[in-house]
């Protein structure tokens, strides 16, 4: 029954609008078509997630619903692609060599919509973005508005004209353009009124580009600036008074004229990315209820309040969120009554091939570790139906149930793609969140199965974040 459920996961079917990817080196990863859904936290929404074959191959079996512009995700690398709904893509991508292994961009070899060999739409809109980000830079030296207003006016006619083929096109493609060089003009020609509302009101990929522009002028000089500062930072915290100094500091680098609110946001984007903070996320998440409680502005107060939500969600050390695992006889078990062992908590769907594999995997580890650990696999199709004629077909000797709630545990533990891992300690809190696939958890497990790992002491400070307002 095994091998002919593998043979048919794993064959290819050729379907209408489907994605077909190919890459070396990177057999039995995880590869994700995603889209960004959050500018602050660069959280993504998962459309589909695949397997690579040994032989390199992938596919997605649908293209998104709407065009625009998504990415593949391979581990911590990425390939932007613009997709369009309903048509079929073959891309074939080059696995990073050794000098490129930092490198977060993954080469594209070639790429067909429909058997056709295009011009790379993605490589389009990339070269947009660094004609615009180039000319910002640009544009910012000069002081006279008006001087900018006709600048940012001209390099549109320009750009329209560059891009007037695959604009027309693409129609969303020219919006696209046009909403670009209206964001800029609010930041660079002093008409700035329409800041706040483009930030709380565009808090997702719609506000990505306006935010890209800035942070490709702005980066390089904090770069500069937190190098230089690092040690004088980190010996201030956390210090209630440290955020309109660091407001000034912050000033001195924008460009002249900045408005507050972008000045402010600055910060927030700064403070919730900091690099040598990012194993000190209560000290950051310090830092922002102070700039939350400093501004007047909704966009800043809105982002700090989602930043320190993001922060201080499924942090490790932090109680889990107790939930109730139903089996297929309609008996329920809460996962807090799991206290007094490790728990290995898996999130996995009958329709995603890394999930099916990794329970194969798990029903050994759990010969190995189960007098120690408590494996749970928690499924989260919604098929009750379809599930109990899986188990029953493999007849797991582990928990293995699913959740009558299933978007109400997808929000309580962030799962945006499956298979998803948490490991819970002894006490019922979060130990590795998340936690990694099997393959990668025999070392730690074989700690705990010997004695030498025991439970965290929770964050009691925690608590005055769990309702902030």
């Amino acid at each position: 029954m095994r091998l002919v459920l593998f043979l048919f996961l794993f064959l290819p079917i050729t379907l209408w609008g489907q994605i077909v990817g190919h890459i070396n080196d990177y057999a039995f990863h995880s590869v994700e078509l995603i889209e960004l859904s959050d500018v602050i936290s660069k959280s993504y929404h998962t459309i589909e997630t695949d397997t690579i074959l040994i032989d390199g191959s992938f596919q997605f079996e649908k293209t998104p619903n709407k065009a625009g512009l998504y990415f593949i995700r391979i581990k911590n690398k990425f390939v932007n692609l613009v997709l369009e709904p309903g048509v079929s893509y073959s891309i074939d991508l080059s696995a990073p060599k050794y000098k490129q292994v930092l490198s977060e961009q993954i080469q594209v070899n070639s790429f067909e919509a429909d058997g056709k060999k295009q011009k790379y739409l993605h490589e389009i809109a990339l070269e947009l973005d660094k004609t615009l980000n180039e000319f910002a830079r640009d544009a910012s030296e000069e002081l006279n508005d008006s001087i900018r207003f006709s600048m940012v006016d001209s390099m549109q006619k320009s750009v329209i004209t560059s891009y007037e083929t695959p604009s027309n096109q693409y129609p969303w493609l020219k919006n696209e353009i046009q909403n670009r060089f209206s964001m800029i003009a609010f930041t660079l020609t002093g008409k700035h009124k329409y800041i706040d509302s483009v930030f709380v009101s565009n808090f997702n990929n719609h506000s990505q580009s306006y935010f890209q522009v800035f942070q490709a002028y702005s980066n390089p000089l904090f770069a500069k600036w937190k190098l230089e500062n690092q040690d004088s930072i980190i010996s201030v915290l956390p210090d209630s008074n440290v955020i309109e100094p660091l407001l000034n500091e912050f000033k001195s680098i924008l460009p002249k004229n900045s408005p507050d609110s972008l000045v402010e946001y600055a910060l927030l984007y700064q403070l919730y990315n900091f690099p040598f903070l990012k194993k000190k996320k209560l000290e950051r998440v310090y830092w922002l209820r102070e700039l939350k409680s400093f501004s007047n502005f909704k966009s800043v107060k809105y982002g700090c309040k989602k930043a320190i939500n993001n922060l201080t969600k499924l942090m490790e050390k932090t109680v889990a969120p107790d939930i109730t695992i139903w089996d297929l006889h309609k008996s329920e078990l809460e996962l807090d009554k799991l206290k007094g062992r490790f728990v290995y908590l898996q999130f996995w769907s009958m329709n995603n091939t890394a999930s099916l594999l990794d329970l194969m995997l798990i029903e050994s580890m759990h010969k190995k570790y189960g007098r120690e650990i408590s494996f749970v696999s928690i499924n989260i199709d919604g098929d009750t139906a379809r599930l109990k004629q899986y188990i029953n077909n493999h007849k797991y000797k582990w928990i293995v149930g699913f959740v009558k709630d299933a978007d109400k545990v997808k929000e309580q533990y962030n799962i945006q793609t499956t298979p998803m891992y948490y490991l819970l300690d002894t006490e019922g809190n979060l130990f590795k969140s998340p936690a990694d696939r099997p393959e990668r958890m025999y070392d730690l497990f074989d700690k705990i199965k010997a004695a030498e790992v025991s439970s965290f002491k929770p964050y009691e400070i925690i608590q005055t974040y769990g309702g902030d307002e």
